[in-house]
């Protein structure tokens, strides 16, 4: 399957670089049915978004600076609308390194936890952002010169950042976003490989990033999502292309989820040739409206 929808990915290319519909070809109403057929396939269609809980188990398939195996990052989210949050993020050996952050209402909380040589420290770091902290474990993963420029780079909003981050944790599970409602949908056309048909719709919100959505014409299942934007930050100046793989779903209450996303990430500088990463993702929890004690946001 991984092998049908890179095909198919590389066939959409070329198709909608030939011709692509328009504006008359393609009715408003159409643009929006696609997406509605998906989220009535996996049991969205009827459901409004109150609270959701999920969590994620994120490995990075690399070596860092020393060759050491780059552990598993764990991503825990608990979410109760409008305005409680609470995100727990770890990783294991030999970095040791947890955060949680919490939001209630206009009061948010910051405490990361790290061991070293079995020394545990715990530091409230409230005021800095999720860039700022935590820069010990970095040592000796990169470069000096890649830290000193994290460490001066700008300073980043972290529930601004959390809100980017669920438009590729959470959005591609229910296909809705806790924070923007009402987008806009542009269906493109269809896209066929190796006896896939796919339906291929693009959006894009707030944040600037072009997506594009391919679904199953059959199942109308979500298959894949691509995100492209330009980067340019200390690291990096150039084009980013990240491709989601969506497979082997199942059903968490009554919400048909996949549980494995591959991801391959292709950052290209100019004049330079591509540098392509992959990753895999694995939906370890996943609940629909729970009922979240209030106590998991408490502020003290």
């Amino acid at each position: 399957m991984f092998k049908a929808l890179t095909l198919l990915f590389v066939l959409v290319s070329v198709l909608f670089a030939q011709k692509s519909p328009t504006s008359k070809q393609i009715k408003s109403a159409d643009n929006e049915e696609i997406v509605r057929k998906s989220r009535e396939s996996i049991g969205m269609n009827k459901q409004e978004l109150k609270s959701v809980y999920y969590k994620t188990k994120t490995s990075m398939l690399g070596k860092t600076q020393n060759g050491n195996t780059i552990p598993d990052f764990i991503s825990e989210i608990s979410l109760n609308l409008p305005d409680k949050i609470r995100v727990i993020s770890s990783s294991g050996a030999p970095f040791n390194f947890s955060s949680t952050k919490t939001w209630n209402v206009e009061n948010y909380k910051s405490i990361s936890e790290m061991e070293v040589m079995g020394q545990k420290f715990i530091k409230d770091d409230t005021k800095e952002s999720g860039e700022q902290k935590g820069f010990e474990i970095l040592e000796g993963t990169i470069s000096k010169d890649k830290l000193t420029a994290l460490k001066n780079s700008k300073k980043l909003d972290p529930k601004e950042v959390l809100v980017e981050s669920m438009w590729t944790e959470l959005f591609p599970l229910i296909l809705a976003h806790p924070f923007e409602k009402d987008l806009n949908f542009n269906y493109i056309g269809k896209a066929k490989a190796n006896n896939v048909t796919a339906n291929v719709v693009d959006f894009k919100p707030k944040n600037g990033k072009n997506y594009r959505l391919l679904f199953d014409a059959e199942t109308n299942y979500l298959l894949m999502m691509i995100v492209n934007y330009k980067r340019d930050d200390p690291f990096f100046i150039g084009d980013v292309e990240t491709k989601y793989y969506y497979s082997e779903r199942e059903l968490s209450g009554d919400i048909l989820i996949p549980k494995k996303i591959k991801v391959e990430n292709k950052q290209t500088a100019a004049g330079q040739k591509p540098k392509i990463g992959f990753q895999n993702i694995e939906i370890l929890e996943f609940k629909f409206n729970p009922e979240l004690k209030e106590s998991l946001f408490e502020i003290k």
